[in-house]
């Protein structure tokens, strides 16, 4: 089930049985989820797409001077010519990502890496994704734990973790008039009107 789907079955869950304040809690955290899911959506597509590019450039150069680490290709440097494209596999100055460099000045200048790890939004040497202005997601996290913040949020609204109550015909609750797509509990198990 997609993320956005979600959301917007989630949105669908007001029936008589929620309160403002419930609805006020439910609404802010679904908002920050899809805001947090469309920036890291934004992030990936972006860096996707950078990725591809580079690695097309890198295809069409079949770079000659590809070195194993920066050390070995600083050994080399003297006899490549500037504006020469240089490829880096277990570049040790860039936290080993394949990097590539041009030569100018007879300097190594650094043009990007050809690794989608630096996609994520934070430096390549970064230990974790950084701050996050929501609160689902906690700061500091890698991208593994980021990903199990969202799904425990996400499993947290399924199981009932965030309060909100459904009218429930065992209570003798209002039940939401049929056709309405409101959803309510008929012996425990969900439906919808």
């Amino acid at each position: 089930m997609s993320f956005q789907y979600f959301a917007g079955q989630v949105r669908g869950l007001r029936g008589p049985g929620l309160t403002p304040a419930d609805l006020a809690t439910l609404d802010a955290r679904v908002a920050e989820a899809e805001a947090e899911a469309d920036r890291a959506n934004g992030e990936a597509d972006r860096a996707l797409g950078y990725r591809d590019q580079v690695a097309d450039f890198v295809a069409m150069q079949a770079l000659p001077n590809t070195f194993n680490t920066k050390a070995l290709a600083n050994s080399a440097l003297s006899g490549i010519a500037d504006g020469t494209y240089v490829q880096v596999v277990d570049d040790e100055s860039r936290s080993h990502f394949r990097s590539l460099y041009i030569v100018q000045t007879g300097a190594y200048v650094f043009v990007s890496y050809l690794t989608s790890t630096p996609a994520l939004g934070v430096a390549a040497d970064a230990a974790d994704l950084g701050a996050f202005t929501g609160t689902i997601i906690p700061d500091n996290q890698t991208a593994k734990q980021a990903l199990q913040a969202i799904e425990t949020f996400i499993a947290s609204i399924l199981t009932g973790g965030v309060a909100f109550a459904l009218p429930d015909e065992a209570d003798g609750d209002v039940i939401p008039a049929p056709g309405s797509g409101r959803p309510y509990l008929s012996a425990g198990v969900l439906k919808i009107a």
